[in-house]
């Protein structure tokens, strides 16, 4: 339904990719991001308008946190860039053109590399991949309740955002 709007990107990683590997105009991704960050926060804001609070706390702190008895920190930022790449590695090779739409595949393929890392993932980090999605989470919680997520934030951006740069030049 997206895809030939804007490539269907809900997520910068995926745009970040896309740029470096030549299917996304510099200026057009930088506008994406910039909405998709938006959006980000728009949707944390009607996920807490339509939740009740016990619920919108439950879901948004487990979202975004790493397990500490699991995953150190730096471990943490290996996976989260690990699966980032190859979630962009599989947007971009199943057949985004030059100018930046989807192939025909790239919805199915992107998607199952989701699906693949989210259970991969899931226990270690919370498997966002999504820095807008994790600074929505953690913004939300920080304006309706005290939460220590912005202590483990810089893991998802540096994660994601390396695995994108990784993923882009590799395409």
């Amino acid at each position: 339904m997206f895809g030939p709007i804007s490539g269907a990107h809900f997520n910068p990683s995926v745009t970040l990719g896309s740029v470096i590997g030549g299917g996304v105009r510099i200026i057009t991704g930088i506008f994406m991001v910039i909405c998709q960050f938006l959006g980000g926060f728009i949707g944390a804001c009607l996920a807490r308008a339509v939740l009740e609070r016990e619920v919108f706390l439950q879901y948004a702190t487990g979202l975004s946190n790493v397990d500490q008895d699991l995953t150190k920190r730096g471990q943490a930022i290996i996976v989260e860039l690990l699966m980032t790449a190859f979630i962009v590695l599989a947007y971009l090779m199943s057949g985004v053109d030059s100018d930046g739409h989807d192939g025909p595949s790239a919805a199915s393929t992107t998607a199952s590399a989701y699906a693949v890392s989210s259970v991969a993932a899931y226990r270690l980090t919370g498997a966002s991949f999504n820095p807008a999605k994790s600074l929505a989470c953690a913004g939300g919680l920080a304006v309706f309740a005290p939460d220590p997520s912005w202590g483990f934030l810089y893991i998802y951006f540096i994660g994601p955002i390396v695995g994108a740069i990784l993923a882009g030049l590799l395409y």
